[in-house]
């Protein structure tokens, strides 16, 4: 097969139908395969521990294997408005799209959105538009060939025809998600440490721990999570120094979901090397791409890094201490709901305490 003629799969959304659409062959220019591949690269937007640690996928580590990306709700998003309208307003979303949905189609790369359904339906609390949004995923497939994203990465085309969207499919994504209500809680127990002014941040960072241990799951990304927080440096710890109730119950919710991609994902991704099908994960949003740099960062400890030598070395300790060998805890999700509600309620209370001795000190200056 010369170099410039590629055969392209037909494109393949969620679960691949077999052989509506055969093969095609179209011409693609080498420095379009080029470019695109590093357009991918630079907007580092594709992860996993062992592939893409940095944003830059080596597909080459998995060529025997069926490669699957999950997309987080920012990118499901801007595929669903580019196809319902036939163009994006923000040329680089337009860009980073259409580059992205040939680029999987020349690799066979399958895409599946159900975690970021999940996280619409939750929102909307109605299953109604994210089942629309799946028919529309769906059907994707079926009406646009490489060629339409490949003009549209190179410029050629601003648009694509409007999606007709007649697959009647029904799909369930308004229902409950573990991995949520866990990292709901943890953040819920985290900003009441946070707003805390009698613990030192190893206090903090060990209360968090021991809390954790106890009541739900460890993670290594809600642990990072955590410690950035601690520092001031996420958008949720921004939030908490406001002590407007309804603003970070919203943040945290919310923050609750970007980490639930991480947690669900790692589930499926930790002992891929001996399976068929590996998972990569797809965000554009900046914190989580952070911190998913710095947990599988191998060449520097984060808790040394964000803490100092002296410090980090004490939470590393405390890490050890308080995590130990056990089995998977038979997690009751009746007391995790009313441990919710009860931490719901404390950090209510929480914050009005700490504003009503705000005005008390600004109606009392010294």
């Amino acid at each position: 097969m010369r170099s410039d003629l590629l055969t392209l799969r037909p494109l393949h959304i969620t679960d691949p139908l077999d052989s509506i659409n055969s093969k095609m062959l179209i011409k693609v220019k080498d420095t379009d395969i080029r470019d695109i591949s590093r357009f991918i690269a630079k907007n580092e937007i594709i992860y996993h521990p062992r592939i893409s640690p940095n944003g830059y996928p080596d597909l080459n580590l998995c060529l025997d294997n069926k490669i699957v990306i999950i997309l987080d709700r920012n990118i499901l998003v801007r595929i669903v408005r580019l196809v319902e309208n036939g163009t994006l307003k923000d040329q680089h979303s337009l860009r980073l799209i259409s580059n992205l949905m040939f680029w999987c189609d020349i690799n066979g790369i399958t895409l599946t959105s159900g975690v970021a359904l999940m996280e619409y339906a939750y929102y909307q609390q109605s299953n109604i538009e994210a089942t629309e949004q799946h028919r529309i995923f769906k059907n994707i497939y079926k009406q646009y060939t490489p060629k339409h994203w490949l003009d549209l990465a190179t410029g050629k085309q601003s648009t694509i025809p409007t999606i007709i969207n007649n697959n009647i499919e029904e799909a369930n994504y308004f229902r409950e998600s573990d991995h949520h209500k866990f990292n709901y809680l943890q953040l819920l127990i985290l900003s009441q440490l946070v707003l805390n002014p009698s613990l030192s941040l190893v206090d903090k960072f060990r209360e968090f721990l021991n809390w954790s241990y106890d009541n739900v799951l460890i993670g290594m990304y809600s642990n990072c999570f955590a410690l950035l927080t601690l520092k001031g440096h996420t958008k949720l710890y921004l939030v908490l120094t406001k002590l407007n109730y309804d603003e970070i119950i919203k943040n945290i919710k919310s923050t609750a979901w970007d980490l639930t991609y991480f947690s669900s994902w790692s589930t499926l991704y930790w002992d891929d090397q001996s399976d068929d099908e590996v998972f990569l994960f797809a965000t554009m949003d900046k914190e989580l791409k952070n911190i998913f740099k710095i947990v599988n960062n191998t060449e520097e400890d984060m808790y040394l890094k964000y803490l100092g030598n002296e410090i980090g070395a004490k939470v590393i300790n405390i890490i050890k201490a308080v995590i130990k060998p056990r089995k998977h805890p038979d997690l009751d999700m009746k007391k995790i709901d009313n441990l919710i509600k009860i931490e719901e309620t404390n950090l209510d209370r929480y914050i009005s305490k700490i504003t009503l001795s705000n005005t008390r000190d600004n109606d009392h200056p010294a």
